[in-house]
């Protein structure tokens, strides 16, 4: 596993609207654009591109992360595999203590996911954001990275 920078911003849109990309699950519609306030970092295993990081620094020692996973990767580790490369890079490339995570409620297998990386739940918000149409819960889940 290894992350890269995109080598375009067409390549990151088509990341971005992928049709193995479930529309209209990201958190808000900018989501769905090339957004230049975030960094992109494009997963890649064995020379094949199986998904993407959107990351956006918060604060000078916090970023929030939203990752997505082509479809054919599914429930094959390969978020996991992603995460741990993510938070490696993190860890010691970065002044990052804290990386923050964002789910709607019915999201389980991205908190399941980011549980078995080490993420805690720190917050939820009743009825703060929309998923599949539907306003719903948000969970904030955080990751403490350097002691």
């Amino acid at each position: 596993m290894k992350l890269r920078a995109p080598v375009s911003i067409e390549e990151v849109n088509s990341m971005i609207l992928h049709p193995d990309m479930p529309q209209g699950t990201m958190l808000a519609e900018a989501d769905y654009q090339y957004d230049p306030g975030k960094s992109y970092f494009i997963a890649e295993k064995d020379g094949k591109t199986v998904g993407m990081f959107q990351v956006r620094v918060l604060t000078p020692v916090m970023v929030e992360v939203h990752m997505q996973v082509l479809r054919e990767y599914w429930g094959t580790g390969i978020s996991d595999e992603m995460c741990k490369e993510f938070h490696h890079n993190a860890k010691h490339y970065t002044p990052f203590l804290h990386i923050l995570m964002y789910a709607p409620k019915e999201c389980t297998q991205v908190m399941e996911c980011g549980y078995r990386q080490g993420f805690k739940l720190v917050a939820v918000i009743k009825k703060g954001t929309v998923h599949l149409g539907k306003v719903t819960d948000l969970y904030i889940f955080d990751l403490a990275i350097k002691r």
